[in-house]
């Protein structure tokens, strides 16, 4: 009796769902701890700016944020450069569960 290639493919594929479902979980821990580190960084620099286009700061005050925000922007793209970099998985615990140290993560090991 000859093997029924569709039988073939779902055994394979029922071999490989344990492997994918690690994959997605890793995907999604990349992905949330990602938008977090953004947000937060973006978070101080949308305040300033609406803080101004309020009127509630001058443009002499949005000049001394200036620099502040421009670290958090750096800081901000560093985080997503970092992804691209990615050398291995190091999960951490935070307040909403398992995440990716996505710093840890992209550091070399030894």
């Amino acid at each position: 009796m000859r093997n029924n290639p569709d039988r073939q493919r779902e055994r394979i594929e029922r071999r490989l769902q344990p492997t994918r479902a690690g994959e997605l979980r890793v995907v999604l821990a990349t992905g949330n701890e990602l938008a977090h580190i953004v947000n937060n960084y973006l978070a101080y620099v949308t305040g300033v700016l609406e803080l101004f286009s309020e009127g509630r700061i001058n443009s002499a005050t949005l000049r001394l944020h200036i620099p502040d925000m421009m670290e958090s922007l750096a800081e901000a793209s560093n985080a997503i450069n970092q992804t691209q970099r990615l050398r291995n998985v190091v999960m951490k615990e935070t307040p909403s569960g398992k995440a990716l140290d996505i710093k840890a993560s992209a550091e070399e090991r030894n």
